[in-house]
Order: C-alpha cells, then sequence, then structure tokens
C-alpha cells in the first residue's frame, strides 16, 4: 500500500503485511538503520536505497527482494525517536555495538514497531531457496518478549534461528548469534530520499 506523503491524512509512507514505513518526521515510531559502503554514498543521498540494485553494485551475491534494516532489540523509555533524532537516540533500541556513531553511512527509517514483523537473519541465510526462514516471521512486541526471556528464563550459548529462544545444546536449526544483533525489518520497496530520517 503506497500511501500519498502529502494528503496530510496519515503519517504512513508505505505499509504491507511486513512492515509499516512512517514520514522521517513523524512524532511517534522507532528509526531504524541500514548500513551501506561509502562508495555509494553520494549515489543513495541522490536516488535512496534502490530495490534490486544489490547484484549491479556487488552488494549481495543474491538479488533478494527486499532492503533490510537491522531490527531494533529494544524499545526505549521514551517509547519513540525523536523527530530529528541523534544517533544516540537511535542506538538505545540496539544491543551495544550495532551502531558505530561515528559511521555517518547509515540510512534510517521510521517504522511502527505494533504494525511491523521481524524476521531471522540466520534463517534467511540458512534456508533461502525455501520458505522455511519465513518460519522466523514474528511481531516486533513478539520478538521483544523473546529476547526477555531468553535473557531472565533461558540458559545456553545457541538460539534457534527460527524462534530466536536461546538452547543449551547446539542442533540443526541453531547458531551461536545472538537473535538480537541477527534480525531483520523487511522492506519491499525502494526508498526514496525524501523517507530518510535527518538528524540533529
Amino acid at each position: 500500500m503506497q500511501v500519498d506523503a502529502h494528503s496530510g491524512a496519515t503519517d504512513v509512507l508505505f505499509e504491507d503485511e511486513d512492515v509499516c514505513v512512517l514520514r522521517p518526521d513523524s512524532p511517534r515510531g522507532l528509526v531504524v538503520f541500514h548500513k551501506y559502503l561509502e562508495r555509494f554514498h553520494d549515489q543513495i543521498t541522490r536516488e535512496g536505497l534502490v530495490l534490486g540494485s544489490g547484484l549491479r553494485t556487488g552488494t549481495r551475491s543474491i538479488n533478494h527482494p527486499f532492503i533490510f534494516f537491522r531490527a531494533p532489540s529494544r524499545n526505549s523509555a521514551t517509547g519513540h525517536n525523536p523527530r530529528r533524532p541523534t544517533l544516540l537516540d537511535i542506538s538505545c533500541n540496539y544491543e551495544p555495538c550495532q551502531i558505530d556513531l561515528a559511521n555517518p553511512f547509515l540510512f534510517c527509517i521510521r517504522i511502527d514497531p505494533a504494525r511491523t514483523a521481524v524476521y531471522s537473519s540466520e534463517a534467511r541465510v540458512n534456508y533461502w531457496g525455501t520458505d522455511l526462514w519465513r518460519g522466523s516471521r514474528v511481531p516486533m512486541q513478539t520478538y521483544w518478549d523473546i529476547l526477555d526471556s531468553n535473557k531472565s528464563s533461558r540458559t545456553g550459548s545457541f538460539y534457534n534461528v527460527l524462534t530466536y529462544e536461546r538452547c543449551q545444546y547446539p542442533s540443526e536449526g541453531t547458531t551461536i548469534a545472538p537473535p538480537e544483533r541477527n534480525a531483520e525489518i523487511l522492506v519491499r520497496s525502494s526508498i526514496p530520499p525524501e523517507w530518510r530520517v535527518n538528524f540533529q
């Protein structure tokens, strides 16, 4: 669903079954990031993130029909990022070391977490070409609840790539990569520069 950004009737720019993208200056929602390579900075500043360009630019080995944003591992105490946030405001919603606060090569958008789903990047890598990776899809609030349970009531050094749950023993479909650093939001749309969140 593409929404007219100038209609004044909504702050939703794009919505499908997996993501709800809000206007960058919306007073609600969370800001999420996509990290790109410095050599694409001028092109991305002019054109935004162009769906399907990964094979042409050499940034992908498979032409996925999505643009990937790192899923936040928690919601900050304020429940939203300011209309013109700092990178520190955004990093508060992520586990440490995910955002380099000195890195200017981030493309950030604002999403509605109540209308956005999370997928496991490990499941996508392991099961691409089948439908199994889609089994990792959960609403963002469910994802946060699982992360909380992992910390409070589960033990072990492994994680199920489909359920995100911590487990004690390795098996097929487990990884040592924690889900809070390996979950993503999928956007099936090119993203023009106007959707980009501006910083203070």
